[in-house]
């Protein structure tokens, strides 16, 4: 007789006090080529504990993060940007970026009124280009009064995508 296997399911947390899925989130950011910046362990759990990050969990492994984070004003409009997303590579294409990007959405509209969520890409990044323009996110020009880049880090360099209109 075959046994049922039990279906498992991602769950997303705002909040662990488990060192253990921090340390994870860490190291998945450190994984990712294309990341630009790897937090510490205590940025990590300041993010999370401010309700500003989300962490994917299955069977108690952290698989996926990603976390927002204001960056500058449009016309007194909060601009939050959405960073650090990143997927375990054998948890990819299962619907947990979206699920995670959703979920920020939603806290940040109940966070702020009113706010543009914005995700910044660098160019040589052609899947993240690839996989926001497929979400349905809208590529704009870079918001007026958002955040500065570091020397070297121009404008230029990446693309600009509103996640205010993206279907759940």
């Amino acid at each position: 007789m075959m046994q049922k296997r039990e279906k498992t399911e991602i769950k997303l947390f705002h909040y662990t006090d488990n060192s253990s899925h921090i340390r994870q989130i860490r190291n998945l950011l450190r994984q990712e080529k294309s990341h630009m910046l790897v937090l510490e362990e205590q940025e990590i759990e300041r993010i999370l504990k401010e309700n500003q990050g989300v962490l994917a969990l299955f069977n108690n492994i952290t698989v996926g993060f990603a976390k927002f984070f204001e960056n500058g004003k449009k016309d007194n409009t909060p601009v939050l940007e959405v960073g650090s997303l990143v997927v375990h590579p054998g948890y990819r294409k299962k619907g947990i970026a979206k699920k995670m990007i959703n979920e920020l959405l939603s806290t940040a509209k109940h966070t702020y009124k009113k706010a543009l969520l914005v995700a910044v890409i660098r160019k040589t990044n052609i899947n993240s280009y690839r996989y926001f323009k497929n979400l349905g996110a809208r590529e704009i020009a870079k918001p007026q009064g958002f955040g500065l880049y570091p020397p070297g880090w121009g404008v230029d360099k990446f693309h600009f995508f509103s996640l205010n209109n993206i279907k759940s």
